[in-house]
């Protein structure tokens, strides 16, 4: 009787592993969408804070465009393909302002 709870207990526990696996969680909480397909692609080809991009992903059966964009005056989301099927984004600090979904490269002096 306890070798059947033990067994019992270690499925379970295989179990819950298995579905964690399947469903891609993600520890940083970025994980936005996971398709079927491969059905993501980004222009930019990175997450890189300081260059424009813009994501195609199939969600729903239809092409969702996210492109990169300013949060606010020092921040960016930055949308990006993290596999094929995939679609992550990262928020960015922007030290010398965010404009136009990317962070400026330099600072501007104002007169």
């Amino acid at each position: 009787m306890k070798d059947n709870l033990t067994y019992l207990v270690v499925a379970i526990i295989l179990v819950i592993i298995i579905v964690v696996a399947v469903n891609g969680t993600s520890a940083t909480g970025n994980s936005i969408y996971r398709g079927t397909a491969h059905a993501c692609t980004d222009t930019d080809k990175s997450n890189y804070k300081y260059v424009y991009g813009e994501v195609e992903f199939l969600q729903g059966g239809q092409v969702v465009v996210y492109g990169d964009k300013c949060l606010d005056n020092l921040h960016v989301r930055d949308y990006y393909c993290s596999g094929p099927n995939r679609l992550n984004s990262l928020s960015h600090f922007c030290p010398n302002g965010c404009v136009g979904g990317t962070c400026r490269s330099d600072s501007v002096v104002v007169n």
